[in-house]
């Protein structure tokens, strides 16, 4: 239990030697165009540009679903008006 304690210490001083060298040996990062916010970036324009193509795309598939429903609830509405003038005939 005591070999245990001091192996589970040596692990957690080592780790934390580890994390601090690589943290101070790290160069810092610099963020893209897009995290500093250059309007005239290209790739601004580009990931605009593909946000506004995935809308489309998207808001289009649920139109369409939407209308394929509402066609089946026209056609539902005619089939019963049909069955129900038959019916009384």
């Amino acid at each position: 239990m005591i070999v245990s304690r001091l192996r589970l210490q040596r692990v957690r001083c080592l780790s934390a030697v580890a994390c601090g060298v690589v943290l101070t040996m790290c160069r810092p990062l610099w963020g893209c165009a897009v995290c500093f916010g250059d309007k005239d970036d290209p790739l601004i324009r580009g990931a605009s540009s593909g946000i506004l193509v995935m809308l489309i795309i998207t808001y289009g598939v649920l139109l369409g679903m939407g209308g394929v429903v509402a066609s089946w609830i026209v056609r539902s509405r005619q089939v019963a008006r049909t069955e129900q003038g038959s019916s009384e005939a």
